[in-house]
């Protein structure tokens, strides 16, 4: 995933059993590649990565009755990138 307005919203679904109890937590981000052909993704969040630190921050579950259920592995999530990873968001001045 790739944007360069870091306020962008992304929904990804959780390789493992997400819940709202990681909400602000960091995570990383499992997959090898995808599709060109369908443009389908095989990136997940990476559930065992949770820390306070990672490629994104989780900021909620998903409201779709479908893709909402924490009580099985693979719910969907809203994510943003992390402030420090995010280039835009960064507050380093460049020399």
């Amino acid at each position: 995933m790739f944007s360069t307005i870091p306020q962008i919203i992304f929904e990804g679904q959780h390789d493992g059993t997400g819940t709202e109890a990681m909400n602000f937590g960091g995570f990383d981000l499992a997959g090898v590649g995808g599709s060109t052909y369908t443009g389908r993704s095989t990136q997940e969040i990476d559930t065992s990565t949770l820390a306070t630190t990672g490629q994104w921050k989780q900021i909620g579950i998903s409201k779709d009755p479908s893709n909402s259920d924490v009580a099985t592995a693979n719910v969907n999530a809203y994510v943003v990138p992390s402030q420090d990873l995010h280039f835009f968001l960064q507050s380093a001045t460049l020399a």
